[in-house]
């Protein structure tokens, strides 16, 4: 089965203590399709800052540091669906956190494995664009996310310098409320195992504060056996005298 894009919902915003989001699903979302939510958020990094685990979701990826946070949440969705909560704790009054979902079609239904591959950049300062860690892909046919967050409103971007993978921008938001925060996602679907080089969204914010990025590589659909693979039912196999 092909990995597709399904869509991408509402993004949603928040700033304060107890700073949370809602982000919506797309109205497309139905059972068997997988439910990427990304999130990212700044704070005055005392150090008891965090985002807090998703109910019914597993935690594909993350990158931390004192002041800045950015997780990939996933799930295989059920038949009936609620648009996640992502809540966090010890957030401060000028903390902005922000978030979006995406829902694709096609990837393995079993969430807990659905990760063949990842890599994180942890956040680094001084660098005007995002940049991007490589990836080591061995897995045939499967779904490359790259994730970036930098904690100022960052305008525009594109992803470039990476070859292994054609790539789609799903997602680009930025608060400037508070200390700032900004994400973005693009995907791109691998046939071939290829690995990906190291680079970079290219921001038009010229500010140099501080960012970090995500890589991961997601399992397609098992393909159903071939007929002649089937057993016979038992009556198939019985033989009359």
């Amino acid at each position: 089965m092909t990995i597709e894009l399904v869509g991408v919902g509402a993004l949603d915003s928040d700033i304060g203590v107890t700073a949370n989001v809602t982000p919506t699903l797309h109205a497309s979302t139905t059972e068997g399709h997988l439910i990427l939510v990304c999130v990212a958020g700044s704070h005055d990094g005392t150090g008891d800052e965090v985002v807090d685990a998703l109910s019914g979701y597993e935690l594909l990826g993350s990158s931390l540091n004192t002041r800045e946070q950015a997780y990939l949440f996933g799930k295989i969705a059920g038949a009936s669906e609620s648009d996640p909560n992502v809540t966090t704790t010890n957030y401060d009054a000028d903390a902005p956190f922000i978030g979006q979902c995406a829902t694709f079609s096609g990837t393995l239904d079993e969430i807990a494995s659905i990760l063949a591959h990842s890599i994180t950049l942890e956040s680094v300062q001084g660098l005007q664009d995002i940049a991007l860690p490589a990836l080591t892909v061995t897995t045939d046919n499967t779904l490359i996310i790259a994730l970036g967050y930098k904690r100022e409103n960052i305008g525009t971007s594109a992803l470039s310098d990476q070859t292994g993978v054609s790539w789609t921008e799903i997602i680009e938001i930025g608060s400037s409320a508070g200390s700032d925060i900004s994400l973005v996602v693009n995907f791109g679907v691998q046939t071939t195992a290829t690995s990906i080089s190291s680079g970079e969204f290219d921001v038009t914010d010229v500010g140099t504060d501080r960012s970090g990025g995500i890589m991961l590589s997601l399992k397609e659909a098992e393909a159903a056996p071939p007929d002649n693979l089937i057993p016979a039912s038992f009556s198939q196999q019985m033989v009359r005298f």
